[in-house]
């Protein structure tokens, strides 16, 4: 939490500072509960006053963790966080069947095979002009729970898992500006030397062209590509062997990231990168 204010103090949106409209909650204190509560209230109760140069109210931007959706006897639907207590956010019809079709793979993970995993939600949010909050954008992403590291799928969270179990570095591409089935490495193993060493995850989804993609870009990569096909593997296979990590300082990896330098990325050293990256809702 403390990191992502940290960044949202130093950037603008809409001609303000981003951590004047971003919330993100607390961690849980029983002790400052009621201080906590009264903190969560003041900062939406400023979303109700009016935006001068749109003469709309203004809007919010929550990221919190997922809890669960509520659906009422009406057939209303509630999105609860956890860490917000006492308060739901309603869904628009259109919008929580949306949600539940574009998120049905993670949604299934967390509560019908109870994963070991978390979902983070993204949501923009004002006020109507009948008071009540509205929610106009939303979004979520699948990460390890231990390690908060964004995954897609439950192949790229055992190799997450692996990776922050065997204390290795290593970086996570993060697919901003492309569809979920990019063809890019899985992961990027920088604690092998001067290369850079690609983790490839095939057959981790049901979409035969995704995985054409995927096969061909492979293909492509330098000798000493690391795959793991799932078909024929049910554990990720042994990692390339760990080498001193250069002494020369970098952003997490020990060389050039080659064809990935240009990607967005959340490099990892051990268990914890500091913050979570977006997945857009088409």
């Amino acid at each position: 939490r403390g990191h992502l204010m940290d960044q949202a103090v130093q950037t603008e949106a809409k001609g303000s500072k981003l951590s004047d409209r971003l919330y993100l909650p607390e961690r849980f204190d029983e002790k400052d509960k009621a201080e906590m509560e009264s903190r969560r209230r003041a900062w939406f109760e400023k979303l109700r006053i009016q935006d001068s140069s749109s003469n709309r109210s203004k809007f919010g931007i929550v990221v919190g963790e997922f809890k669960e959706l509520l659906e009422t006897s009406s057939g209303a639907t509630f999105l609860i966080l956890k860490n917000i207590w006492n308060m739901t956010f309603p869904l628009a019809d259109a919008m929580a069947k949306k949600f539940r079709k574009r998120f049905a793979d993670e949604l299934h993970a967390l509560v019908v095979m109870k994963a070991p995993i978390r979902l983070i939600v993204v949501f923009t949010i004002e006020v109507t002009a009948e008071g009540l909050y509205e929610i106009h954008t939303l979004t979520m992403m699948m990460v390890t729970k231990d390690g908060w590291v964004p995954v897609h799928s439950q192949y790229e969270r055992m190799l997450a898992e692996k990776l922050t179990d065997e204390d290795r570095h290593f970086i996570k591409p993060l697919s901003f500006d492309g569809p979920r089935t990019i063809s890019f490495a899985n992961f990027l193993l920088t604690d092998v030397g001067h290369d850079v060493v690609t983790l490839d995850v095939v057959g981790d989804n049901d979409n035969k062209r995704a995985t054409a993609a995927k096969l061909a870009s492979i293909s492509q990569r330098p000798a000493g590509a690391w795959v793991w096909n799932v078909h024929e593997q049910q554990l990720p296979p042994v990692l390339p062997r760990l080498e001193a990590l250069s002494s020369e300082p970098s952003s997490g990896a020990s060389g050039s990231l080659g064809p990935f330098e240009r990607l967005p990325v959340v490099p990892v050293s051990g268990a914890s990168p500091d913050t979570p990256a977006d997945v857009n809702l088409p």
